[in-house]
């Protein structure tokens, strides 16, 4: 069986993939040992392999992957204008690093790209397919689409290119979603009032329509993707997204109803203004075409696992007196 090499293994994607690929056991999944693990950032205080390491390329020889899938990445619009070097370093030059390692072993590189690669004109209707025209306009964006473009020009390894929508995971693993953090925070205000924090932003317009996926099934497109990768596929980038489109106005009354049957109220403030996406829907038929994958999760279903989720996570907080990083 080949052997899978996982950067970013201790975030969301990075652990829910492992789990995934223990359990179906039809490819290896390298766990790194804990000698080798050093700390990367203050990045929610996980500790994972820093792909900025000298030491990289030694680590990874001594288990000689077959390929490598690239999730570290410092994520998010916000994050990365507030550290927009560190965002270069990881984003860039750690991509840089990855494909220099798989080079010299001789391995394939599945790299985990974004759809905030695309043209984020607000007049945009029509969902982003693979083709359309990439001009990031944040810092995010712009260090993932160099970060394609660097894999892509390496003829000497095999890769394949992947950009997700938006995700939708469970706390303490989803630190991206603003569902998730919009649910904690109401959950806490209810169970761990000192820790909930102040009221949430939500810098989007709730107009606007949006394409959020269960992060499961995008698990499950990676799995899938990796196991052609295994039989020599290489050369594809394709968007992973459930094309469910709706105002984003609505996920989020989803998560208030859901949150109010789980016993906690949300609240939060929308910033329009500041959702320089507009419309962000993304067309996912190639992958559906190459892979035969279809996302299995209904959102609504999703989004009232998250509520009961953020519940459990704001009792366990509350019983433990446990640091919260979403306030």
């Amino acid at each position: 069986m080949k052997k899978i090499w996982i950067t970013g293994e201790r975030g969301m994607l990075g652990q829910l993939l492992t789990q995934r690929l223990s359990r179906k056991k039809d490819l290896v999944v390298i766990k790194p040992d804990i000698g080798w693990i050093r700390q990367v950032s203050l990045h929610h205080g996980e500790r994972e392999v820093d792909v900025l390491d000298k030491l990289l390329l030694s680590y990874m020889h001594r288990e000689r992957p077959n390929i490598v899938v690239h999730f570290a990445a410092v994520v998010g619009t916000d994050k990365c204008t507030a550290n927009p070097e560190r965002c270069v370093e990881v984003n860039l030059l750690g991509t840089q690093r990855v494909l220099d390692a798989c080079r010299q072993l001789g391995a394939a590189l599945l790299y985990v790209s974004t759809t905030a690669t695309y043209d984020p004109a607000r007049s945009v209707k029509r969902p982003y397919t693979e083709k359309s025209p990439q001009v990031p306009e944040t810092i995010y964006g712009i260090t993932k689409y160099a970060g394609e473009l660097v894999v892509r020009n390496q003829s000497l390894v095999p890769y394949c290119v992947i950009r997700p929508c938006f995700l939708v995971g469970d706390p303490p693993l989803d630190h991206s979603s603003q569902l998730c953090r919009i649910a904690v925070h109401g959950a806490l205000k209810k169970w761990c009032p000192k820790q909930a924090g102040r009221k949430p932003v939500t810098l989007m317009d709730p107009r606007n329509l949006k394409d959020y996926m269960a992060v499961e099934d995008f698990i499950d497109a990676v799995h899938l993707m990796l196991k052609e990768m295994s039989r020599g596929m290489s050369g594809e980038t394709v968007n992973i997204s459930a094309m469910n489109q709706r105002p984003c106005g609505e996920y989020f009354d989803m998560l208030r109803a859901s949150a109010s049957m789980s016993g906690y109220d949300i609240e939060m403030e929308w910033n329009p203004e500041a959702d320089y996406m507009g419309n962000h829907v993304v067309d996912s038929v190639s992958i559906r075409e190459l892979l035969g994958w279809e996302p299995s999760t209904p959102i609504e279903d999703r989004i009232a696992q998250l509520a009961k989720a953020a519940k459990s996570y704001a009792q366990q907080v509350s019983k433990k007196d446990l640091v919260v990083t979403y306030a």
